[in-house]
């Protein structure tokens, strides 16, 4: 599944076709109408050109990409790749009249991550305007000092060139600030500055094993006429500019005002870092052009949890240990909890206190030795998580009763109430929660072809000890013909409107009782997007506690 919207056209990739269609008013009402539609084998990236000329579109069935023309509605060209691009972009320009793109803005860039990032640019043929062809490769290579292996230090980045734009003017601002003191780094750099403003240079970035960060420009692209593409180092800074153990796999710049005061900031995960960037000392190579002034902090993760029997005999450290890095996460429907799921299967469960700050309530290693991934739902205010094991096809559920909002937090929390059923589906399902009913939270399970509904109550027994009651329903399936390619949860912070917001920091939602809102979103064949709620059998949802159907409420 692809998606990409430009000047309201929305290119849509599915299984098997790639369509386009418009935003038309009908009766008042938006609505897309399918203008084109080709045959496609399951695109994973769609792009459009910055005029909407071309579409760009990578699919699983090949490496090489695919252009399209959105005139003729035909494929034009045929790029091979050595291997299936991670990334495509059309390189932003405004060289057109009135300040939009022209049609001739035809610069695409694409990005392989089997070496190191590789980032490859195309540009029409002269002769041949709507013909891509390769100009220029920038590779690790040409980063590195003669003494180092290809392989050292870290994948190849493309900063983006408005954020380069806004940092360059900062840089020049800076220095006709500074002339007035005869800085001689401000007069030899100012040149250069200018330059690399008015040519609108490309910048790729790269840390090397030492931590010094090396930066190389791609010039020439927006000449006019076409000519040879210039490829460069522009600086190397100072080693351990960038404090890192492991070669960062992400980095980035920013540009902000904050107070009135122009900011630049590079952004390095992992570890996730964030250093202050003064724009003339940076492109100067100065050894205080890079300023640490945050980091993440990775606690060891403590025994918030009662080991499940197969992980007893496991040595602490392979139990639990220090943190490993994040594979993905989910909140709570009211956005006040979150749960983060390790390499390894442990996994966190981190709320929202008091002052607003997040704070660790549990970690936990995983229920099966499995390395597949669960299917995670988590509500009540963090304290009840649902993972779902495709491979044993059980429904793990953990309670923990203490109250997640204490504070201090208690120094030996209770242990967690857990439970399981088994629930047989043909596939992985996705998983989340709806609204409360009469204390029983229903957290739907559900596939392209069937949904089931496991009710989750809490309850407490006469001795005061709390255990968990799971009753599972099998649910009607959705009154459609065919079955769609697609299903995705309904983001839960949309249920209210933001005047009903509460709390501290004044944008978390009422707590979400309303059985009639939209569930999910599922996706056909087609393209055609469809709205769903639960309602009973006799199509209220009110009318009982269960709710074993679904009601499209739009399309």
């Amino acid at each position: 599944m692809a998606l990409d919207c430009s000047s309201g056209y929305l290119a849509l990739g599915t299984s098997r076709t790639l369509s386009e269609f418009e935003l038309r008013e009908d009766e008042d009402l938006p609505v897309w109408v399918k203008v084109w539609s080709t045959r496609a084998v399951d695109p994973t990236l769609i792009r459009y050109s910055p005029a909407r000329t071309l579409l760009a579109c990578i699919t699983r069935a090949e490496t090489a990409i695919q252009l399209f023309s959105t005139r003729s509605h035909r494929l034009t060209q045929k790029i091979r790749q050595p291997w299936t691009p991670t990334a495509i972009s059309w390189r932003p320009s405004l060289s057109g009249s009135n300040g939009r793109p022209s049609e001739g803005d035809l610069t695409l860039y694409t990005v392989t991550e089997q070496d190191g990032g590789t980032v490859r640019v195309y540009v029409p043929v002269l002769d041949v305007p709507n013909i891509l062809q390769l100009h220029a490769v920038v590779d690790r290579y040409g980063f590195l000092p003669e003494s180092s292996s290809q392989a050292d230090g870290s994948r190849v980045f493309w900063l983006d060139q408005v954020t380069v734009k806004h940092v360059l003017g900062a840089a020049l601002k800076e220095c006709e600030n500074t002339k007035a003191g005869n800085n001689d780094i401000a007069e030899r750099r100012q040149p250069l500055l200018q330059q690399m403003l008015d040519e609108s240079w490309d910048l790729f970035a790269r840390v090397l094993p030492d931590g010094s960060l090396v930066l190389r420009a791609l010039a020439n692209i927006d000449r006019r006429p076409p000519t040879m593409l210039k490829q460069f180092s522009v600086l190397h800074t100072p080693p351990q500019s960038i404090v890192t153990r492991t070669p960062p796999t992400h980095l980035s710049l920013h540009f902000s005002t904050v107070r009135g005061k122009p900011t630049a900031t590079l952004l390095a995960f992992p570890p996730f870092r964030s250093y202050e960037l003064s724009p003339l000392a940076f492109f100067a190579g100065q050894p205080s052009c890079l300023r640490q002034f945050s980091r993440s902090f990775d606690p060891p993760l403590h025994d918030a949890w009662t080991p499940d029997p197969p992980f007893r005999d496991r040595p602490k450290a392979t139990k639990i240990g220090r943190a490993r890095p994040i594979t993905g996460f989910e909140r709570t429907p009211e956005g006040d909890a979150v749960t983060i799921g390790r390499e390894g299967g442990s996994r966190e469960i981190w709320v929202r206190g008091r002052a607003g700050r997040l704070r660790l309530l549990a970690a936990f290693p995983p229920d099966t030795s499995s390395e597949v991934e669960h299917v995670v739902c988590i509500f009540d205010e963090g304290r009840t998580i649902a993972l779902y094991s495709s491979e044993s096809q059980t429904l793990f559920v953990k309670h923990f009763p203490h109250d997640p909002t204490a504070y201090p937090p208690p120094n030996q929390p209770e242990p967690p109430v857990t439970a399981t059923i088994a629930v047989k589906m043909t596939s992985k399902p996705v998983l989340f929660s709806l609204p409360n009913i009469q204390g029983r939270t229903p957290i739907a399970c559900a596939t392209l072809s069937e949904t089931v509904l496991i009710y989750v109550a809490v309850m407490t027994s006469e001795d005061g000890s709390k255990h968990i009651v799971l009753t599972e329903q099998r649910t009607k399936p959705l009154p459609v013909a065919v079955p769609p390619e697609w299903i995705v949860p309904v983001d839960p912070m949309s249920w209210n409107p933001p005047s009903q917001s509460t709390g501290p920091l004044g944008f978390l939602p009422k707590p979400i009782t309303d059985s009639n809102r939209d569930a999910f979103v599922s996706i056909s064949p087609e393209g055609e997007l469809s709205f769903w709620a639960a309602v009973a059998a006799n199509g209220n949802g009110n009318a009982r506690n269960d709710l074993p159907g679904w009601r499209c409420t739009g399309r």
